[in-house]
Parts: C-alpha cells; sequence; structure tokens
C-alpha cells in the first residue's frame, strides 16, 4: 500500500513528486524543471493538489533502489486522456494524450487516477487537482504562490 511522507507519495522502492511550473514555460515534448513541489493533502485514498491558473503540473518519479524496476500511470478517464512511464528508463509524465494525439497539461479541475506499481507491489489513488483557494480551505495549509518565472539555477563552486 502507498504512503503520504510529506508531499512525496512512496510505494516501496518506487517515489513519486508532483511539481508545479508555469504554463507559459509547459512544453510536452522536452524534459521540465521543477519551480516547486506541489504540496499534496491526503483524504483516506484520495490526495488534493493545488494549481492556480497561470500554473500546470507534472509528475515526477524515480526509484530508491537500483537494479528495479517500476511503472507510473497518470489517466483522467472523463476525459479519455493518460500517460505512463517505465521507471528507471524515464521519469517524468508531463502530458496526459488524448486519443487525437495531443498532449493536454495536467492542470486545474482534473481528477486523475494514479497507478504506482513496482516488481512486488501495485497500488493506486485518485488526485483531485483543484485551485489554491479550495486546497487551503480543505488543507488549512499555506500554498505559495507560482512564482512568475524559473528558480535561478544553484550556483556551483
Amino acid at each position: 500500500m502507498w504512503t503520504l511522507d510529506g508531499d512525496t507519495v512512496v510505494l516501496g522502492s518506487l517515489r513519486l513528486r508532483f511539481h508545479r511550473i508555469g504554463r507559459a514555460h509547459w512544453d510536452a515534448a522536452r524534459p521540465l524543471r521543477s519551480w516547486d513541489v506541489a504540496p499534496l493533502f491526503r483524504e483516506g485514498r484520495r490526495l488534493y493538489v493545488p494549481c492556480g491558473g497561470s500554473e500546470v503540473l507534472w509528475a515526477g518519479a524515480w526509484l530508491d533502489e537500483d537494479g528495479v524496476s517500476g511503472q507510473l500511470t497518470v489517466a483522467n478517464v472523463g476525459a479519455a486522456r493518460y500517460a505512463t512511464i517505465t521507471l528507471p528508463r524515464s521519469y517524468q509524465i508531463t502530458a496526459l494524450v488524448g486519443l487525437d494525439g495531443t498532449p493536454n497539461p495536467l492542470c486545474t479541475s482534473s481528477r486523475l487516477d494514479v497507478v504506482m506499481a513496482t516488481e512486488a507491489q501495485r497500488d493506486g489513488f485518485l488526485l483531485d487537482v483543484i485551485r489554491p483557494g479550495e486546497w487551503v480551505a480543505l488543507s488549512r495549509r499555506f500554498v505559495p504562490e507560482c512564482v512568475a518565472a524559473p528558480p535561478l539555477p544553484p550556483k556551483l563552486g
């Protein structure tokens, strides 16, 4: 069974976080850089994540062990859009693809089915992507505004 560790979903050695990025900088055809980790709120087997009108989300996953594999599927069943990745070969879901092949960002007013799988276990949850004000009322936690530009890279040396 999956657990929530802070804002990271954990299933065995598989880890999953949702990240925020400005909508104007979203490009489904390239790897995305996180502007901020999206906060999660749990209610039973359902998670809630805030997403403002000027931002979109992407899913980032990784494995804590070498030599194992995992799979992540995110689907918006009502809109017939989905994406699946196999780890460690891939690590990001930047869009859900519709039946017409068009990539669509993960954004507000979506109810997503998320399935995580490792070689030893498989489990899933519902993820409701909601407006920040709704998320604050539900979670009673503060949501930082999405920054207007990407953060600067860390200084080296």
